[in-house]
């Protein structure tokens, strides 16, 4: 499993040198109760190498913690948790993922590469990534006459992120006014993209979520403020078939028949969100 290799990977450097006594990771959490489960166990035997791990402390890094819902995550797994005293203040918790995004720019050239050169590429680009501008000041041609005086600049500017900035803008901007299908609305906004930013692009599900959050959900929880189109199907079928203070049934005719005709049904509640005014959504199966 993933934590039997983070484990792995750990004991291994420690073979190596030493390791700092705290660590931030996408599923500490999981880490921390495996920890804590097996150690001593024929699982993860007590030695002087693993006895590290009891002392590790750990924290889910500040970009994966909100979506995680054990109630250790809420608290003594967030990096600022007072039980951390502070250890984990001014670090950036995300760098491995910024690391990464870094690093998949490349991931056509690491294709055309073997060992030992695939090696030696990996080892320049994150030396390249770990020479920062601290910072950034204009001189004449013959470098011997300030234009401007030093700023403080840690990074080189980067034209490529102003493109896809203005993307994103002009998404959320063709979002929140149309109501073009999400698909209608990136093909729209890509083809004036320019081919040099391309490697900025995110996922397409990225953007698909941006365009979710521009727009509101209605409002209504009763069905007489929906369109007619929104109480039929596709094929023009009556969908909604009752309607209560309290209950609401959605289906067609024909699914309707189909359940009478079955000897065994199934009841879900698996739909994830409901109106405040009902307490859930139940899906009959046949």
């Amino acid at each position: 499993t993933i934590v039997r290799r983070v484990l792995h990977h750990i004991l291994t450097i420690l073979r190596f040198g030493q390791l700092p006594n705290a660590m931030c990771y996408d599923c500490a959490c999981t880490l921390k109760l495996f920890i804590n489960r097996h150690f001593g166990s024929n699982e993860l035997k007590s030695t002087d190498s693993t006895q590290f791990l009891t002392s590790l402390t750990m924290a889910i890094d500040r970009f994966h913690v909100k979506n995680h819902k054990r109630p250790m995550c809420k608290t003594v797994m967030r990096p600022d948790h007072p039980c951390h005293n502070d250890i984990y203040a001014s670090i950036n918790t995300q760098v491995a993922e910024q690391g990464f995004s870094y690093l998949s720019k490349f991931k056509n050239s690491f294709r055309g590469y073997s060992y030992p050169k695939s090696t030696i590429f990996f080892t320049v680009l994150l030396h390249l990534k770990n020479c920062t501008t601290t910072a950034r000041c204009h001189t004449n041609l013959s470098m011997d006459i300030f234009l401007s005086q030093p700023t403080d600049h840690n990074h080189v500017p980067n034209p490529e992120c102003i493109a896809l900035i203005e993307l994103n803008n002009q998404i959320k901007a063709q979002a929140a006014t149309s109501d073009e299908s999400t698909s209608s609305i990136l093909h729209s906004a890509l083809r004036t993209f320019p081919l040099n930013a391309a490697s900025e692009l995110p996922r397409t599900e990225i953007f698909m979520q941006t365009i979710c959050r521009q727009r509101q959900t209605p409002a209504a929880t009763f069905t007489d403020g929906l369109s007619d189109d929104l109480k039929k199907t596709y094929r023009a079928e009556d969908f909604l078939l009752y309607e209560e203070a309290d209950v609401i049934i959605f289906s067609t005719k024909a699914n309707l028949s189909t359940l009478k005709h079955s000897k065994h049904w199934l009841l879900m509640e698996h739909l994830k969100y409901a109106p405040m005014s009902f307490i859930s959504c139940l899906r009959f199966m046949h």
